[in-house]
């Protein structure tokens, strides 16, 4: 829920004017340190440092030798490096105008970001309350979601699109775009850059604060850049002319400005759930002071330090859940809670023993029929949490049927309270796809994952693979005495993660806990007798945990859980695997086809993303001739044209140096 004014509005002022509490990254330090010892030439550029995986920082100053004096800060993001997720401002539902106005600092705080940055132009400016309804200028796209339409012309035709697998573009909607696979855009304008040339007069604008994007020549960084203005002798502004000649300095090829003057704010988080300004923004006449923004882009990326772990259960142990079914039991007629005594009982069609989830872990899953297969547990008030709170767990669904499919369910009817995992029903192309639900109670379900017009819209289930699955809630109000209810419930957002990275959330949410009725593995309609919505797969390693675990809390998980953390060097990748869906197979003799032929493939993982780097090449090449041609793609047909089953994960993988990310890993 968007905070309003008052002490909330305080807070965040406060927070953001004093000095960081905690200290700031190393890199940032170390950039920070950079200008002071530059200083005595009129344009100093400092060299990039390093924040996060994949996210580094620089600093720039112009002094009285130049036009004017600025300070310059840019962030340059590495499109291809493990871990990268970009977020921006979702829609407000179905309050008026498109989104909710933001401080910048609560934007990062509230979706556990590491990086945020104002980013389209918005109206009305520029009232102090938190919360007020803005109009987004432009295109604007949150989680694949449309928040805001292009506009043909005035601001906001420059737009900046970001698809899943970031890949960024950009495009001007004064003609007509293609949307497809966009997940994230945000809009502005003018063009600054455009083939490494400044479009800009020299003299086009007067001098304000500014907030720009750029990309480097090759596609593989996105800067993000801010100039303080309106600060006299710290730091007077740039002309958009002088904005381009700074994203030049900085690496970019393309660039164009986003909104301007008391917007600009560039921040990042302190380490200990706040946000730190890295430039410093004026709002109000007051340096220092943010504005209520409607519009940020911001970025997830992983700590510089974050370890290689093996251990699973005792990573999750370390988040301390209310309840912890490993479902590695072998016998008998229980599920056993590893953490207390809250043990469920099997009924149905479930089968224990079978292989798990887990690398290096011989701990066994369990197997549901999706015919009246589920594990239950006593009704406890403990695993209905009162505020904010985590569920966790490995499904594998092996039968796609088109109908909802629980791996977990705790929920009261008729007042619609509680939480749900489910995998399907299928979307109108027949893919099952992940949603998450939470009831409020009198309010009707969230049901993220799936829209208004009744349409699947989650992340696609991949059906036949162990998926990490975990929904999160983050209390944002505390208790709200409800009367129709009869007790409280709370107001906050959540997030859907799939495999370590958020997919879908939702903000202004309304949730109250189940009052009635067992808690459900492998099952949902908990007011129903056995119950119904049956898993038809495997399960394992399902969690409560009674707090929002953080994004990166979630990405060590998976990380640890199912392969190599996704920062170690050397992954084993299954050499062919062109999709890279964890086998070889038909599809990826079509897909390397397609290069071969049409010169068409998505951005793969290894080094820079492009086909020609070494390390994809090695990963390509099917038939180990450190060549990558039409035998590789005959190799995956021959396979199958003699009647040997594909490999699979864990079958022919090897270490690929410079190859981090194997999104499908092999396991032992």
């Amino acid at each position: 829920m968007a905070l309003k004014g008052g002490w909330n509005l305080l807070f965040f002022q406060v927070m953001s004017r004093s000095a960081p509490r905690f200290p700031p990254p190393m890199g940032v330090v170390a950039a920070m340190s950079l200008a002071p010892a530059l200083a005595s030439a009129a344009i100093t550029v400092g060299p990039w440092g390093p924040m996060y995986r994949g996210i580094e920082l620089a600093r720039g100053t112009a002094d009285a030798a130049e036009v004017r004096i600025q300070k310059v800060t840019a962030v340059r993001v590495d499109l291809t490096a493990p871990g990268i997720e970009f977020f921006v401002t979702p829609g407000n539902s179905d309050r008026p105008l498109e989104t909710d106005g933001q401080l910048p600092s609560e934007f990062l705080i509230r979706h556990g970001l590491q990086i945020a940055v104002n980013a389209s132009f918005f109206l009305p400016c520029c009232s102090p309350t938190i919360g007020e309804p803005k109009d987004v200028l432009g295109l604007k796209i949150s989680s694949g979601t449309v928040v805001s339409p292009p506009v043909g012309s005035d601001r906001g035709t420059d737009v900046l699109l970001i698809d899943q697998g970031n890949k960024a573009r950009f495009a001007s909607t004064t003609s007509p775009i293609d949307l497809t696979g966009v997940w994230n855009a945000v809009s502005g304008g003018p063009t600054l850059l455009r083939g490494g040339v400044n479009l800009r007069a020299p003299a086009d604008s007067p001098p304000e604060p500014r907030t720009a994007t750029g990309k480097s020549q090759d596609g593989r960084y996105l800067i993000l850049l801010t100039i303080d203005g309106r600060q006299g002798a710290y730091s007077a502004g740039a002309t958009l002319h002088e904005t381009g000649q700074w994203l030049l300095r900085f690496g970019a090829f393309d660039g164009f400005n986003l909104d301007g003057g008391g917007s600009t704010a560039l921040l990042c988080d302190d380490g200990a759930g706040g946000a730190q300004l890295l430039n410093r923004p004026i709002s109000g006449g007051i340096p220092g002071n943010e504005r209520v923004n409607g519009s940020h882009l911001g970025v997830w990326a992983r700590r510089l330090d974050a370890p290689c772990e093996t251990e699973f259960a005792a990573a999750l142990a370390g988040a301390q859940p209310l309840a912890y079914w490993r479902l590695g039991d072998l016998t008998g007629s229980s599920a056993s809670d590893d953490i207390g005594d809250l043990d469920g009982s099997l009924h149905g069609g479930v089968t224990l023993g079978v292989p798990g989830a887990l690398r290096n872990d011989s701990n066994k899953a369990a197997r549901f029929d999706g015919a009246g297969g589920v594990i239950e547990v006593p009704h406890c008030p403990a695993l209905n949490v009162a505020g904010s709170f985590t569920v966790s767990a490995w499904a594998r669904l092996t039968d796609p049927t088109n109908t909802y499919r629980a791996v977990i369910s705790s929920r009261s009817l008729p007042q619609e309270s509680g939480y749900i995992i489910y995998g399907g029903p299928a979307d109108a192309f027949g893919e099952p796809r992940w949603q998450f639900w939470t009831g409020g109670g009198a309010f009707p379900w969230n049901q993220l994952g799936r829209n208004r017009d009744g349409l699947m819209v989650g992340p696609r289930v991949n059906v036949g693979v162990w998926t990490h699955v975990a929904g999160v809630f983050i209390d944002r109000s505390g208790p709200i005495p409800d009367a129709t209810l009869g007790r409280n419930r709370f107001q906050g957002d959540k997030i859907l993660f799939v495999n370590g990275r958020p997919a879908m959330s939702a903000e202004n949410v309304s949730y109250a806990p189940a009052i009635a009725f067992p808690l459900r593995l492998g099952a949902g309609a908990n007011e129903k007798g056995m119950g119904d919505f049956w898993w038809a797969g495997d399960i394992d390693e399902v969690a409560i945990v009674g707090r929002a675990l953080t994004t990166e809390e979630i990405a060590r998980l998976y990380a640890i859980g199912r392969f190599v953390e996704e920062l170690c060097p050397d992954a084993p990748q299954l050499p062919g695997d062109c999709n890279q869906d964890g086998a070889l197979d038909i599809s990826d003799g079509i897909c390397l086809l397609g290069y071969l032929f049409l010169g068409t493939m998505e951005r793969l993982p290894c080094g820079n993303g492009a086909v020609s780097a070494p390390e994809n090449i090695a990963l390509l090449d099917s038939n180990g001739d450190a060549t990558l041609d039409i035998s590789d793609a005959l190799r995956v047909f021959m396979l199958l044209f003699f009647g040997a089953p594909p490999p699979v994960l864990g079958e022919g993988c090897v270490p690929i140096l410079g190859c981090p990310d194997g999104p499908m890993p092999c396991v032992e």
